[in-house]
């Protein structure tokens, strides 16, 4: 697996990325798999796939405050991304990984091995697809699957303002039971960790190494689907 630490401050092309890697490998289903780590310069609010922006954000805070409202590719809730939230895509050969059938099985292997590898007592399981910290969510996931390659986003906070998720969030209409009816700043919480220590850790847990990298071209991506406004309004 080859390990990409990008600098690029566009979410937008960093979610293009995403999808261009997983892309590429369900075409080549023996190529390379990423473990991919970035991190927003600034607020920005994530919608999963299907998400709908009305009921799920404070799109007028938003407006007033110029912070963009952007839709990724897997499924999963509304996220706000901002310093402090480290992003970490894993994009898997499933031919290769055949014990990641279904996406209950791959959430196990992945969250797994994050708690592995960060290597935090009291880290654990909860939920569907969370990690959760002294009794608070500090990792979410969400993951989008093609025939022969699997994309897997997730985040660990370490540094994160909860008042931006107060901010810009609704409270979800559904939510996983332990989260007892908590408010934003009461649910999410953050890991006792630097971000270098987090990617340290996933790296060595996932096997991710530097070397040479080639990077998807995004430019379809972007001119049809995260580089328009449109798409990223269209639920």
């Amino acid at each position: 697996m080859r390990l990409w630490r990008s600098q690029e401050p566009s979410v937008a092309r960093q979610l293009a990325f995403d999808e261009a890697c997983l892309k590429r490998l369900d075409g080549e289903p023996d190529g390379v798999e990423w473990l991919r780590l970035w991190e927003s310069p600034a607020p920005v609010v994530v919608l999963g796939a299907f998400g709908e922006r009305a009921a799920e954000v404070e799109l007028e805070a938003c407006e007033r405050d110029g912070v963009p409202v952007l839709r990724r590719a897997s499924g999963g809730g509304t996220v706000v991304l901002a310093p402090g939230c480290l992003c970490f895509s894993l994009v898997l050969s499933l031919p290769a990984r055949p014990g990641l059938v279904t996406t209950a099985l791959s959430l196990d292997w992945v969250l797994e091995r994050a708690c592995e590898g960060i290597g935090r007592e009291g880290l654990v399981r909860a939920g569907v697809s969370d990690l959760t910290f002294a009794g608070r969510k500090v990792s979410g996931s969400a993951q989008r699957r093609l025939r022969r390659a699997l994309l897997h986003q997730g985040t660990l906070l370490y540094d994160f303002d909860v008042a931006l998720a107060e901010r810009y969030l609704k409270t979800p209409a559904r939510a996983p039971a332990y989260r007892e009816g908590r408010s934003h700043a009461r649910f999410i919480g953050e890991l006792p960790d630097s971000a270098a220590a987090l990617e340290a850790g996933l790296a060595r847990s996932f096997g991710a190494r530097d070397g040479p990298r080639e990077e998807p071209d995004i430019s379809q991506l972007m001119a049809e689907r995260y580089g328009l406004e449109a798409w990223h309004r269209r639920r």
